[in-house]
């Protein structure tokens, strides 16, 4: 929408040096408004310059993915590890409970003292359960969300280089951004997270701009960069921090 009176932006065709073009201003629903005219093209340019700033060659996304990959397995060993040691523990509360209930119909123990021990060893067995639960949705919930972060950076870049209709540029531009507005004839908007800080990383956008493709990167030998990022202390994407150059990772790095 105007960035100016807020209105929304409308299309408008115009003829002019042998063609028909396509330009975007302001529908001046409320009144008088002074934002000019922006011709399609240099509004798709605007746009492309915008996702370059966020986007990945395919090399770096092609190891991150892998990264992702090894991740996902090394976890999902640890929980199976975990998911086997509480299961083994349920296993003993059960044993433990059928004692319980034999020595009370035996005799052998006072319905107050049986009736505590069964709270509690029920209890025990409730929140072994839960962890056993947690332990399995935890395990998928982050995964699926950095991987398709990951692609979206890569398809930024494919975006940034395409020859697209708006309307693609457009539905992009709502999967990475909010508070799309013309203004002064430039495109603004706000960058959602976890993009919002790789638009402001310039030395992010330098790096990438040197790495283009795979090929570039094979052609630098000891001296190529790489993507070398890790998981923060939370399973949401938006707490990923990236770093460049690892040798440290030799699943992220790429073979000469």
């Amino acid at each position: 929408k105007c960035a100016e009176c807020g209105g929304q932006i409308t299309a408008q065709f115009a003829k002019g040096n042998g063609g028909t073009y396509r330009y975007y201003r302001c529908s001046k629903k409320f009144g008088i408004c002074k934002q000019g005219y922006l011709r399609e093209d240099l509004l798709l340019g605007q746009l492309k310059e915008e996702f370059q700033k966020i986007a990945i060659p395919d090399a770096w996304a092609e190891n991150m993915l892998k990264e992702i990959e090894l991740w996902q397995r090394d976890e999902q060993v640890q929980t199976k590890s975990t998911l086997q040691n509480m299961n083994a523990q349920i296993k003993q509360i059960e044993v433990q409970m059928d004692k319980l209930v034999t020595g009370y119909l035996e005799g052998e123990i006072e319905k107050d003292n049986y009736l505590k021990k069964k709270d509690q060893l029920l209890k025990q067995k409730s929140d072994l359960k839960l962890k056993n639960l947690n332990s399995e949705q935890n395990n998928k919930s982050w995964v699926e969300p950095l991987r398709e972060w990951v692609k979206t950076l890569n398809h930024a870049g494919k975006m940034a280089n395409s020859t697209m209709d708006l309307s693609k540029f457009k539905a992009f531009s709502e999967k990475v951004g909010s508070n799309r507005l013309l203004k002064d004839k430039k495109i603004v908007f706000d960058w959602l997270p976890p993009f919002e800080f790789l638009a402001t990383d310039k030395d992010f956008q330098t790096k990438t701009k040197k790495s283009s493709d795979k090929a570039e990167l094979k052609k630098r030998g000891e001296n190529k960069e790489l993507l070398y990022w890790r998981r923060g202390g939370d399973s949401n994407p938006r707490y990923l921090a990236v770093y460049t150059l690892s040798k440290r990772a030799r699943s992220a790095t790429l073979t000469p």
